[in-house]
């Protein structure tokens, strides 16, 4: 009798201590044929249509109790199925279900447990490729609270798993528990446990079942690596070595960091290709190695959103585009007589040299047809008429003018028209000199491939060019851009061109570069955000990026970001001194009229001495009329 007294007690202190503290592990077992608790069931159903139907339309139910043929538990099912099965879509599922035949991913799930063994098996089958893990996971504990909730916020939370929510009972009481890893900025990642709403009379002390979890992070840093962009992201460095980041790049992630109250940790990639590549066997360099090696959460920066990164990394919706164009050579520069000639058009020189002939023919023909007509068209005392054409054509003095008024009038009408035209090819020719002007560029990819060019490029830019097999046959890799395009504009009769982005190049020709590039695009990029594979936060992200994208605030901060590219050139309006090379052009014409004047003069001289028997031939029908008239005895 004692001793069953005695044991009495124990079991009474032992339970009041139970009520007392909840960490003791403490189960509500229910014997075999027990009733299932209806109010239990009754929150479950809360929960869903109030919170997951919201996310989703369906539901995956998966069973992972030790024993599936037990009677409560069977009873415990058959409850949940029919009162939850109301106007939303329900599917039953079992551990040793086939989860090898992967149908769909599933959204909203609900499991059944009954102790943490189980758990471990169901967390090994929670893949990407069965489940979204950004998704709503509800636990159900069919037997009563356990203590190990924080062993599975541990297990999720390292899954990237946070929309991850327990419900159990306890004694009296329907608790939906969870955990806040962000709700203190000092305890950034918390998984510990953490009750957020109690089933009483029917319904949630809360109405936020669901809660927001990465809406306001609470200045919880966020670590992200970029990499230096003269477009995207610029460094100001202070002299006591410190230095501030700048630019488009950093005014967007700092709007969406204070949207999602996070703070930035961002860290400056260095080396050849700071931004990395990827290759199909999953080695990375640059960005891209320390996001897979998870030493940061995010990659910032104007990455090209290709295939093979979106197998090891995640990527943010599009944001941007740019496409992808060749850097070529300026044209060839133009020959010194080329130069004299661009003021006026071809078909200007063409009517303006059929005007000159046309003058000269009428006054051949006037001089050795219609001779009583000359002091009439050209005037009395004009004994060179050819030559007056070129005085006035070149606006020299005429030392003999015309004395009737007819002549006078043709006289002043060609004096105009020379004056006209002087006046223009002067004016044109100076601000031709002035410039740079070259012969027309390449104009097509296909022109640079007939001309047999080498294509410069980064491997980011081969890998997207492999079936443009007459480019890659061609291509060099490419260091730095910059380079290249002061080599390009040195060197213009290089067959060379370099692959970039056509942001890039309209930045420096902002600035007052004379960057010459193909206008026909070879491939358009579209720009993203990259982070660690299954990164909580990219839904979120991918919100604020589509209400800025919505806003046209990226594309003010594409346009601005110009101005914030290296220093502004501005171009001297002044003008500038012309150089021997501008006036080739004139020396060379004087050098070929000199040629023609020494051969003229040869020829005079074999005419002297042979003019008589010239002049007889010539004059060969009436030649004694015709050397008398000339002034030849």
């Amino acid at each position: 009798m004692q001793t069953f007294l005695v044991s009495l007690l124990v079991l009474l202190i032992f339970g009041n201590t139970l009520q007392a503290d909840q960490s003791i592990n403490y189960r509500l077992l229910p014997t075999q044929g027990d009733s299932v608790n209806q109010n239990f069931i009754k929150a479950i159903e809360t929960l869903v249509h109030r919170a997951l139907k919201y996310y989703y339309q369906t539901c995956y139910i998966i069973s992972a109790v030790s024993d599936e043929k037990d009677e409560y538990f069977i009873n415990f099912k058959t409850e949940l199925l029919t009162t939850i099965n109301k106007n939303y879509g329900i599917r039953l599922e079992t551990m040793d279900y086939d989860n090898s035949i992967i149908r769909k991913v599933r959204q909203n799930s609900i499991f059944l447990l009954d102790d943490i063994e189980n758990f471990h098996i169901v967390e090994k089958t929670i893949i990407p490729e069965r489940y979204r893990m950004n998704g709503n996971f509800l636990f159900v504990l069919v037997d009563g609270y356990f203590d190990e909730l924080q062993e599975i916020y541990d297990t999720l939370w390292k899954k990237n798993i946070f929309s991850c929510y327990v419900i159990y009972e306890y004694g009296n009481e329907i608790i939906l528990n969870t955990f806040l890893p962000f709700e203190d900025s000092s305890a950034c990642g918390s998984t510990k446990p953490k009750i957020i709403s109690k089933f009483v009379n029917g319904k949630f002390d809360n109405k936020v079942l669901l809660t927001g979890k990465l809406q306001n992070l609470n200045e919880c840093p966020i670590r992200m690596i970029a990499y230096l962009d003269p477009t995207y992201i610029r460094m100001r460095k202070f002299k006591n070595s410190s230095y501030e980041l700048y630019g488009r790049g950093i005014n967007f992630i700092n709007v969406i960091s204070a949207a999602l109250n996070f703070t930035n940790e961002i860290s400056v990639a260095k080396g050849e290709l700071p931004w990395g590549l990827v290759y199909e066997n999953g080695t990375c360099t640059g960005n891209f190695e320390e996001l897979r090696k998870n030493r940061y959460d995010m990659g910032l920066g104007e990455f090209y959103m290709k295939a093979v990164r979106s197998k090891y990394f995640d990527n943010s919706i599009t944001h941007h585009t740019t496409p992808m164009v060749f850097i070529i050579p300026p044209g060839r520069p133009y020959k010194a007589i080329e130069k004299m000639l661009q003021p006026f058009d071809h078909v200007v020189w063409i009517i303006l040299l059929i005007t000159i002939t046309i003058a000269i023919t009428i006054i051949c023909v006037v001089n050795t047809r219609f001779r009583n007509l000359k002091s009439f068209i050209y005037g009395r005392g004009v004994k060179s008429p050819v030559m007056n054409i070129l005085v006035g054509l070149f606006g020299l003095q005429q030392t003999v003018l015309p004395g009737r008024n007819f002549s006078r009038f043709i006289l002043m009408k060609f004096l105009i028209l020379c004056l006209v035209l002087r006046s223009i090819y002067q004016g044109s020719l100076f601000q031709f000199l002035q410039s740079d002007k070259r012969h027309r560029e390449i104009q097509s990819v296909n022109e640079m491939i007939k001309k047999d060019f080498t294509f410069y490029m980064y491997e980011t830019g081969a890998d997207v060019l492999q079936n443009h097999t007459e480019i890659i046959s061609r291509k060099q890799p490419m260091n730095t851009t910059v380079n290249f395009m002061l080599y390009a504009q040195l060197n213009g009769n290089e067959k060379i061109a370099a692959l970039e982005s056509l942001m890039t190049i309209e930045a420096e020709i902002y600035n007052g570069s004379n960057i010459k590039y193909c206008k026909e695009s070879v491939v358009t990029f579209n720009i993203v955000f990259y982070y660690r594979k299954h990164f909580y936060l990219r839904d979120e992200i991918d919100r604020k990026i589509d209400s800025l994208l919505s806003s046209g605030i990226l594309d003010h901060w594409v346009k601005s970001s110009y101005k914030y590219f290296g220093y502004r050139h501005f171009k001297d309006l002044q003008p500038r001194k012309l150089t021997l090379d501008d006036l080739r052009g004139p020396f060379c014409a004087l050098l070929i009229f000199h040629s023609v004047s020494s051969i003229v003069y040869l020829m005079e001289m074999i005419i002297d001495r042979n003019k008589v028997k010239i002049l007889e031939k010539i004059g060969r029908y009436k030649p004694r009329i015709f050397l008398k008239e000339l002034g030849i005895q």
